[in-house]
């Protein structure tokens, strides 16, 4: 957000400089960010700020994954299939375009389209990608959401609810701010990503409960995945 230059040089072996200079790949995402729903704050006279912060972001991780391309495939010369969100992919402009100027070897996009459920088509742009595969609408998110943000503090072993959820299996659960995680089922976690991994086993029907520490009380929560 600060600029490829605010980074340490041991973060700057991690992310390499990001190309922020070519034309179509920012007025692409600028067209992206003015259509977003945005705070009315946040459209002020820092706008352009806040969009030049993101477009350095977006570069850069598009920058981070081709080099990570690079380094696999020029060993081996062998084909690979990168799996990315189509924001990084469409109009050839992101990773897919990064990675070709990289090592110099060709390369074909597939941009997937949501296509609504009472449609039999949809009329789209045929530069987005160089195939386009019609998806119908999705009623419900293939697994639950993981919309429960979590933190740590230092001295403290169990991960901690960073902010109330406002949606969702997690809010109709009652956690709240500051709730800290005792056990889930009949597990204890130390770790924010393994607990993370263990609830992404979870699917639509299943449920488990949480055992929190608030307010020096403890209290047990039961996720039930609807």
């Amino acid at each position: 957000m600060r600029g490829w230059g605010a980074l340490s040089p041991e973060e700057k072996t991690l992310v390499p400089e990001p190309d922020i200079s070519h034309q179509e790949h920012r007025a692409y995402i600028r067209a992206v960010f003015e259509n977003m729903d945005m705070p009315a704050a946040m459209k002020g006279p820092g706008l352009e700020k806040v969009f030049e912060g993101l477009y350095r972001a977006q570069s850069a991780w598009d920058e981070v994954m081709a080099e990570n391309i690079r380094k696999r495939l020029e060993p081996t010369g062998n084909r690979m299939v990168v799996l990315a969100g189509s924001g990084h992919l469409m109009y050839n402009l992101g990773i897919n375009r990064r990675a070709s100027e990289k090592t110099g070897w060709p390369f074909k996009t597939v941009v997937c389209v949501e296509v609504p459920s009472d449609l039999s088509g949809l009329e789209v742009s045929r530069t987005l990608g160089d195939y386009i595969w019609g998806l119908t609408t999705e009623e419900r998110p293939v697994y639950p959401s993981l919309s429960l943000s979590l933190k740590k503090f230092a001295g403290l072993d169990n991960p901690v609810v960073d902010r109330k959820p406002f949606e969702g299996a997690y809010e109709k659960a009652g956690f709240e701010k500051g709730d800290v995680i005792l056990r889930v089922g009949n597990r204890e976690f130390t770790e924010i990503n393994s607990l993370r991994a263990y609830l992404a086993e979870f699917t639509w029907g299943d449920s488990v409960s949480f055992k929190v520490l608030r307010e020096a009380e403890e209290k047990m929560l039961d996720v039930v995945f609807e």
